[in-house]
């Protein structure tokens, strides 16, 4: 993959991160500055993450074990100050861990394949969550 090939293609897995990371920064926003495990800067640096893991993978040889092991490195590290701030907050909530190792995903596959419409999708399913809880709220 050529340099101008995969300048868009970071441009994509950057969108995807700020998309994603607005989202959630949008529902933690009132919380103290430092008790957040991941804000729009976080989910925006770990798409491109994924982006870098997703290039560096096509470039090598075992593109599966080489994008795995990055992917599972960042799982215990975004797992761990997930778990920090549910101590903080004594709130237990495993949607940021989740919609992280997503927008990791995400990434690195803007760079291996077009996921647009999945962060669309994403973004949009995370921004419904009161309207989500209060339809399972409802069920009967």
């Amino acid at each position: 993959m050529h340099l101008l090939d995969s300048l868009p293609r970071f441009a994509v897995a950057l969108g995807i991160g700020l998309l994603i990371g607005l989202e959630r920064g949008w529902h933690t926003r009132e919380m103290k500055p430092g008790t957040r495990a991941a804000g729009i800067r976080t989910f925006a640096i770990s798409s491109l993450l994924g982006a870098s893991a997703g290039a560096l993978a096509h470039a090598i040889t075992d593109v599966g074990f080489f994008l795995g092991a990055i992917l599972v490195a960042f799982a215990v590290i975004i797992i761990l100050f997930s778990w920090g701030e549910s101590r903080t907050t004594g709130r237990n909530s495993a949607t940021t861990a989740i919609a992280a190792l997503l927008t990791f995903s995400l990434g690195a596959f803007s760079v291996l394949g077009d996921m647009r419409a999945a962060a669309v999708v994403t973004a949009g399913t995370l921004a419904a969550r009161e309207d989500i809880h209060s339809w399972v709220a409802r069920i009967t």
